[in-house]
């Protein structure tokens, strides 16, 4: 972990979790990765079915890229290290959603200092189906991501693939934001994130998207020095 994600770390620790009368009761893992620093750390462990209605307090996660939108909450992208699926099921079960990054991906708009795409996970036989239709509607270029430790595509802990969508940016001059979040107008018809979300779910085969959109409370951001920013998604702090 890098020294600006690490003061950002500890600061969303700081504001979130160490406050007075709400003890960490357990913690659950996004991937097998987070599983075993849980285990490791001696730190109290269940599964999501395991918490009463599968509802959590707080989640606390990284982002690839985050970008503010107009009305006042964030679009992000997750993904890049291959838990997107996870990820997503434990934030929309959080009350909660807390991004921590390095103050570089703090960015304008999606692709601007981002440029891997977006991740999308797929069922295996569908990969080149899922492909063809993203790219046929929005518009960029899909790659089926590669493992390096092995021949062939990655497999990610649900047994999926991994695609890459390599989205058409959007160019600066041109603005970054609608009424509902960062738009992306080059090839994809001037959609909205949140619209571009929606159209990628109603793939067959498709089962997540890398985008959180309007889902952080809040993003705390830092830099190697130990400068550390909070932003939330509206003026009052909506954490509680």
């Amino acid at each position: 972990m890098s020294v600006a994600k690490r003061v950002a770390a500890c600061k969303a620790v700081e504001l979130f979790v160490n406050k007075p009368g709400t003890p960490v009761v357990s913690c659950v893992p996004t991937s097998y990765q987070s599983r075993q620093l849980i285990l490791t750390h001696s730190l109290p462990l269940k599964s999501l079915d395991e918490v009463a209605d599968s509802r959590l307090h707080l989640t606390i996660d990284g982002a690839d890229e985050v970008a503010r939108c107009h009305g006042g909450g964030f679009v992000a992208i997750k993904g890049g290290g291959g838990c997107l699926l996870q990820e997503k099921i434990i934030a929309s079960a959080s009350d909660s959603l807390v991004l921590v990054i390095r103050s570089d991906k703090l960015a304008q708009h999606l692709g601007q200092t981002w440029s891997k795409g977006v991740p999308l996970e797929v069922i295996p036989m569908a990969h080149s189906l899922v492909s063809r239709k993203v790219v046929s509607r929005l518009g960029g270029e899909c790659v089926l991501r590669m493992a390096h430790a092995k021949m062939g595509p990655i497999v990610t802990d649900n047994g999926n693939f991994i695609l890459d969508w390599i989205f058409p940016v959007l160019g600066e001059e041109n603005g970054e934001t609608t009424a509902d979040g960062a738009a992306c107008r080059n090839g994809a018809m001037g959609m909205s994130w949140r619209d571009i979300d929606t159209f990628l779910h109603s793939i067959p085969g498709l089962v997540e998207t890398g985008l959180f959109v309007d889902m952080a409370s809040a993003v705390v951001s830092a830099d190697d020095t130990g400068n550390c920013e909070v932003l939330y998604s509206s003026e009052v702090d909506p954490i509680k």
